[in-house]
């Protein structure tokens, strides 16, 4: 008689489990711990030869073979030290730590992948009292940002920044916490500790701008609004595209408002409808630029920076009467501090008639008079009889097609902006070429426009 080992194959079939089960387990750890961090670490980077640089020329060698960015305040390296740099593969961790601790700077790794430089601050007593705080905020590139609130948190305490971004706090202590916070950037908090000098970089937060609407009275974040106010969102991304008239950016980006073509002439405004027509016949919205209403001719759409539309009586009443049909509030581009800006756009396409009625032909249309004539009981029209007119029955134009063309259009900007501390300037030229889908029509438009903040 013989006897199977089935506890032998039963031990096997354990044992292959359980490697089964760990296997799983130290490939999902493995997976789930990998982070950005962890492939900070491992990043190398190849320096072809040695020599000296400069520290953004260190940057600029990790930008060239890795996917990082750096961030930092314009003048930060200003008496930074030349730092020598050995041939061969080194860890962007390891190259970092050893260029910029020789210079007395600090890195970290943000989570958009960006390393932001900071200056090192050295430690001293805890007792020893700061009196004042000065320093200089900055944006991802390096210009100064002026306007910044800068309050001393759980005080009423606070400063704004100049036209070059700086400030200076007096009267806090080591323990004192300095809130920056400003429109379209994320708010950060600073302990001052034993620092005199503090230099912050600003950074966007998308998600705030979109919340803070333009009202006809100021600026409101959208959670605290009761009225119906909309904005015309990725105001950017419809911007890079040709668009000749304002009307086009709420032309289907916008609830509730509609955009009609009047035909197919360029001199023709687009006819703009809030809600539905007014009580007053031809009532259009009320345009408000910058703050006054606006009744001038049309507007540059490279110039406009954002778009609110007033929907209803409570977000419009600040306007009156003139309001009762809606009102488009435009803020437009203003002139930023620090060297002359030169920017050219050029565009150029054609508009297409699209949904045309489509007519009939000589045929189709003598076989409709003829009907009506004999359902009348009358004799038929001699120019529409096949045997007094034969020639009245045979289809030779298509005036739809006679009298529609696809129109070509061409759209060219030149903007030059500046400022310094006592003032901003933006000086905009547009020009316009269009044709008609209409044939026989088009226009030709030059729009200048100066804005100046003192």
């Amino acid at each position: 008689m013989k006897i199977k080992p089935t506890h032998v194959r039963f031990f096997k079939k354990r044992l292959l489990t359980s490697i089964m089960k760990t296997f799983i387990f130290l490939f999902c750890t493995a997976v789930f711990s990998f982070n950005g961090e962890n492939a900070f670490s491992q990043q190398k980077v190849t320096i072809d030869q040695d020599q000296e640089a400069t520290l953004r020329q260190v940057f600029k060698i990790i930008q060239n073979q890795t996917d990082y960015d750096f961030i930092y305040p314009k003048r930060l390296f200003r008496n930074a030290p030349i730092v020598q740099l050995e041939k061969g593969e080194i860890l962007v961790e390891d190259l970092l730590k050893k260029t910029l601790t020789l210079a007395n700077f600090n890195f970290e790794l943000s989570e958009s992948n960006a390393i932001i430089i900071s200056e090192k601050v050295t430690p001293i007593d805890d007792n020893v009292q700061v009196t004042e705080v000065s320093g200089q905020v900055v944006d991802r590139n390096g210009a100064p940002v002026p306007g910044v609130s800068i309050s001393v948190k759980g005080t009423d305490k606070g400063v704004v920044t100049d036209f070059d971004g700086n400030f200076t706090v007096t009267e806090i202590g080591p323990n004192d916490v300095l809130v920056f916070s400003y429109v379209g950037m994320q708010t950060q908090e600073i302990t001052i500790g034993s620092q005199s000098m503090i230099n912050i970089t600003m950074l966007e937060d998308l998600v705030g701008l979109e919340q803070v609407v333009v009202i006809g009275y100021g600026t409101a974040k959208k959670a605290d609004l009761s009225s119906s106010i909309a904005t015309v969102s990725g105001l950017d991304k419809i911007n890079s595209r040709p668009s000749l008239s304002p009307t086009d950016f709420l032309q289907g980006n916008v609830a509730g408002v509609t955009v009609v073509q009047n035909g197919g002439s360029p001199v023709e405004s687009a006819s703009v409808v809030i809600r539905g027509i007014g009580t007053l016949s031809n009532e259009t919205p009320l345009w408000v630029v910058d703050g006054m209403p606006y009744y001038g001719g049309p507007l540059n759409p490279n110039d406009i920076e954002s778009m609110s539309i007033l929907k209803d009586a409570a977000a419009a009443a600040v306007y009156g009467a003139q309001a009762s049909s809606g009102v488009i509030v435009v803020t437009t581009k203003s002139g930023k501090a620090g060297k002359p800006k030169v920017n050219v756009e050029i565009s150029s396409g054609y508009y297409h008639a699209s949904n045309l009625p489509t007519p009939l032909t000589a045929q189709e249309q003598s076989s409709v008079y003829n009907q009506a004539t004999d359902n009348a009981g009358v004799g038929r029209l001699p120019a529409h009889d096949p045997v007094q007119n034969p020639w009245g029955a045979v289809n030779r134009t298509n005036w739809i097609d006679a009298i529609f063309r696809d129109a070509l259009f061409t759209n060219a900007s030149l903007t030059f902006s500046g400022g310094n501390d006592k003032g901003r300037y933006m000086t905009s030229f547009n020009f316009q070429d269009r044709e008609g889908t209409l044939v026989g029509t088009s226009s030709k438009r030059l729009i200048l426009r100066l804005k100046g903040d003192y």
